[in-house]
């Protein structure tokens, strides 16, 4: 993760003679040595603009909750949350405010969580303690429990890890 967010688009962004051989480089022998964990060779623009939408599906901390339990970037419970971001929390005033600031945050967080010794506890907390209970919400149609409770997560995880 700090590869492909950080490094490889702060080298790309230098223009430096060497710096993009090396980035190439650098993702091949990744590649070569982790072949079930590719990244994509981004730009500072892509990190800023679109990179989110085109390789996150803007949805950083349960995609990685999923991803981590094996389950597919369209499964049921990551389109559930995508259709709760952008139907209700989109149209709720703060809403448009949350969910820019959440991309600025989040995949800071995902990356320090990737990189926790406890890892698997971290996740499978972040599970039962928050994405279970906020997926029933959704699902139950109680939508401002569900804001209410994603949002107590992030900033319980910004204070911890980015703070």
């Amino acid at each position: 993760f700090v590869i492909a967010i950080f490094l490889v688009p702060m080298i790309r962004s230098m223009n430096l003679p060497t710096g993009e051989a090396y980035c190439q480089k650098l993702q091949e022998e990744w590649v070569r040595r982790y072949p079930k964990f590719p990244f994509y060779l981004g730009t500072y623009e892509d990190m800023t603009g679109g990179f989110q939408k085109k390789f996150w599906g803007l949805c950083f901390i349960t995609t990685a909750v999923c991803a981590y339990e094996n389950k597919p970037d369209d499964c049921e419970e990551l389109t559930a949350f995508r259709k709760f971001r952008d139907g209700y929390l989109r149209s709720c005033p703060d809403g448009p405010a949350l969910i820019e600031e959440y991309y600025d945050i989040a995949p800071g967080i995902v990356v320090r969580l990737e990189l926790s010794q406890d890892r698997d506890a971290r996740y499978a907390a972040l599970r039962d303690q928050y994405l279970g209970p906020c997926y029933a919400d959704i699902r139950a149609g109680r939508l401002a429990q569900c804001k209410d409770r994603y949002v107590a997560m992030v900033r319980s995880l910004e204070k911890e890890f980015l703070s």
